[in-house]
């Protein structure tokens, strides 16, 4: 990463002043942890930090971001602590054999339930995404994901349907300041795998390289057996190993809260990036044809292209 003293300083100073600066960013944070947290994430590219930040500010502020999203990451908000009051997530006490974090997910522990569930389960997994980042060894190392998706019914997928998981996790991919080093599906129902890899085929490459099935625990190499939660052979309930991350969650709320205070001029986006378009996501904000671009844009969806059959003829 080629990080030194002077380096860091010298960036940090001249991301303040590219903000400062910037009439589409009208306020987010300044602190050195939120830079240095851009600037590591793109190894220090000045203008790949610049544009990462900057759609980390669109999305917390743009419509598409609180359609997907609640307007605060707050994990004290009624609906969205029920969900962790399930354990339906927990940190591993073991690093994989590269040394990185483990996320380890149970996700039938939250029924298919409740008004707004979808945007209660994506807030919940953006307090833990955003939360964890702010944590060095997380951000540095990077982390692993493995979820057990047994129980998981066709009525999971109406309540969140895959095409909205894509958008955001399109999004996360580009924009989130993290280091997703692995996904480790277990237990997938055949139909679940066909979606899912439907889904991942609009991702890059490397992330679609860091995605694996496993029809059980027995196959799943990366961890062992004993270091998994008392219910999939291990000597700590899950309700117990839940409880790190909980704290984890607590420190940083009052930090993700303030994320509602960002605020961007709006007319100076094109509504193609305020609605989240993938497309926009390769188009570099400061482009000075940016609104060109964008009405040349056509984003594609989990299944063909959207679009409109009211002009369709039939020969």
């Amino acid at each position: 990463m080629r990080e030194t003293e002077e380096i860091r300083n010298f960036s940090l100073k001249a991301m303040r002043e590219w903000i400062m600066q910037n009439p589409r960013i009208l306020k987010t944070r300044l602190d050195a942890i939120w830079l240095l947290k851009q600037l590591r994430f793109k190894k220090y590219n000045m203008l790949s930090t610049q544009e990462t930040l900057e759609r980390h500010v669109v999305l917390k502020c743009s419509y598409y971001g609180k359609h997907y999203l609640h307007d605060d990451l707050d994990v004290m908000r009624p609906s969205v602590k029920k969900i962790f009051d399930v354990n339906p997530v927990c940190i591993l006490p073991k690093r994989d054999q590269h040394g990185r974090p483990i996320l380890f997910f149970r996700c039938q522990n939250v029924k298919p339930q409740g008004k707004d569930l979808s945007k209660d389960i994506l807030t919940a997994v953006a307090c833990i995404v955003e939360s964890l980042v702010e944590i060095e060894e997380f951000l540095i190392r990077g982390v692993v994901y493995v979820l057990d998706v047994s129980g998981i019914t066709m009525q999971y997928l109406k309540i969140l349907p895959i095409e909205d998981c894509l958008k955001v996790c399109k999004s996360a991919e580009k924009i989130t300041a993290g280091r997703h080093k692995g996904f480790h599906v277990v237990n997938v129902p055949s139909y679940l795998t066909t979606l899912i890899n439907m889904a991942i085929k609009h991702t890059a490459p490397k992330f679609r390289d860091r995605v694996r099935f496993y029809s059980s625990f027995d196959e799943l190499d990366i961890i062992d057996k004993g270091d998994l939660p008392k219910e999939y052979g291990g000597t700590i309930p899950m309700s117990e190993m839940s409880k790190e991350l909980w704290e984890i969650l607590l420190k940083y709320r009052p930090l993700l809260i303030k994320y509602q205070d960002m605020k961007i001029n709006e007319n100076l986006y094109p509504k193609a990036c305020l609605d989240g378009s993938f497309s926009m996501l390769d188009v570099p904000l400061n482009s000075p044809d940016l609104f060109e671009k964008a009405s040349r844009c056509c984003d594609e969806t989990v299944f063909g292209i959207q679009g409109s059959f009211r002009k369709l003829e039939i020969d």
